[in-house]
């Protein structure tokens, strides 16, 4: 179960609300047991994620759109323009990477706290969400997003709170300590890419490229017989409308968009 902050700015509303974490049944391959067959989790922090990815990616945001539906509410997409597939497949080479946070009709900004922002121009490592849970919340796995930058001739990845990735642990993603990179902001039409700040040397020196981070969940997957592969996670919701489920109770819109 994870905890969610839900806020609308501009209506001065702010709730919390408990969302089903990673569906992994079956995720894993089958172990035998007694002559039967026993599905077992994944373990490792990187194996739980790749079981939720359809796809590792390179890519650039190209821009930003925003979006509202009565099936999946407002809508912040991410156009991005796929660079390098290192594990599992897309449909195409321009994806549009949708999640929750966007415009209501009234022209108020909605939001959730703990989706990623992916800053206009930028490149990032993305995985992307598969169908193993719903992508309302986001179209990319919790966690797994990363800056591509280039410090001093070396290609480094940054994490969303703007400090180096030094190593993908089987825990997960390990950073170095101070930020190098300020978090990515909203102008009021789109989120803009960081500044640079400053940070010790050392720190960009250990850093890990994209292709080491993928190379470490793909092994850590391949290591307990997970699959990275699958369809892409669908924006929509398992309730229906939007507006009358979990997040409409948190927010107070019951009944539909105010």
């Amino acid at each position: 179960m994870r905890i969610l902050v839900l806020e609308a700015l501009g209506l001065g509303v702010a709730a919390a609300l408990a969302c089903p974490g990673a569906s992994l049944a079956g995720a894993a391959q089958p172990a035998r047991t007694g002559g039967s067959q026993v599905s077992l989790p994944p373990v490792s922090g990187l194996a739980r994620a790749a079981a939720r990815c359809a796809a590792l990616v390179e890519g650039r945001v190209e821009r930003v759109t925003f979006s509202y539906s009565e099936a999946s509410g407002p809508r912040t997409n991410f156009h991005i323009s796929v660079e390098v597939v290192h594990a599992g497949s897309v449909p195409r080479r321009d994806l549009v990477v949708s999640q929750f946070g966007g415009f209501l009709p009234n022209g108020k900004f909605a939001g959730a706290t703990h989706v990623p922002k992916l800053a206009e121009g930028r490149r990032y490592l993305l995985a992307l969400q598969s169908t193993a849970e719903t992508g309302f919340w986001s179209g990319v796995v919790e966690d797994y997003v990363f800056a591509i930058e280039n410090e001093g001739g070396k290609e480094v990845l940054v994490g969303e709170e703007g400090q180096v990735l030094k190593e993908m642990s089987l825990l997960g993603p390990r950073f170095g300590g101070a930020p190098v990179f300020a978090k990515v902001r909203f102008d009021g039409t789109t989120y803009r890419a960081p500044g640079r700040l400053a940070a010790a040397a050392q720190d960009t020196r250990e850093g890990i490229d994209a292709r080491s981070a993928a190379t470490a969940i793909r092994q850590a997957a391949e290591a307990e017989g997970v699959s990275i592969g699958g369809s892409l996670a669908s924006a929509v919701p398992p309730w229906k409308p939007w507006n009358r489920g979990p997040v409409a109770a948190a927010v107070g819109l019951q009944g539909g968009a105010q």
